[in-house]
């Protein structure tokens, strides 16, 4: 009696387990195709990025980026001749637009758009107001929560910009899933 029930509990706990790992390969399989996504649309933004006239598909690409994923605001910013300001070229969102043509300087110790290109690494910062960057007018005006940032990378390795996506409502709005966007090749 005592090994057919040991035997009945150990069917459950193998079926149990079946089932787990089958949920555990859809999970798998959903981040896999996510992943697939978020390079296409890096592959998207490259081509677009490199076309003759980006200035034209600059907002029409930060907004489908940023729609696709779920993104409140976004910016496109991109860094100046000179190499010590980027300026903001293209944004979406409630409030965002009115701040195309901004410059930040990139010697900026309070300039999130300035870390994530002097880094040249794919970031988030949730809490933004707990942080030094929410002291920033955009920050402060559109009462950013969490703030993603993507650096735009040429060819030659230099950082020639950046995307940025932001959320007003959720503090902890962005995760390292959001970082598998990565770095985006620009041309």
């Amino acid at each position: 009696l005592k090994v057919e029930e040991r035997t009945i509990e150990l069917k459950r706990v193998n079926e149990q387990l079946l089932a787990d790992i089958v949920m555990r390969r859809r999970a798998e399989a959903a981040l896999a195709a996510e992943a697939r996504f978020l390079r296409a649309q890096i592959e998207v933004a490259k081509v677009a990025l490199s076309s003759l006239r980006p200035e034209e598909l600059a907002q029409p690409l930060i907004e489908t980026i940023g729609r696709a994923q779920g993104y409140a605001n976004g910016a496109l910013w991109r860094v100046g001749e000179d190499g010590r300001a980027v300026t903001m070229v293209a944004a979406f969102g409630e409030g965002s637009i009115r701040f195309v043509g901004m410059s930040h300087d990139l010697s900026e110790p309070t300039s999130y758009i300035a870390w994530i290109i002097n880094t040249g690494q794919p970031a988030f910062r949730n809490r933004i107001s707990e942080s030094p960057y929410g002291c920033s007018l955009i920050a402060r005006t559109l009462k950013v929560q969490a703030l993603l940032g993507l650096p735009l990378i040429n060819r030659t390795g230099r950082v020639v910009g950046a995307m940025t996506f932001a959320d007003m409502e959720e503090a902890d709005r962005f995760t390292a899933r959001d970082l598998t966007q990565g770095t985006v090749l620009a041309n």
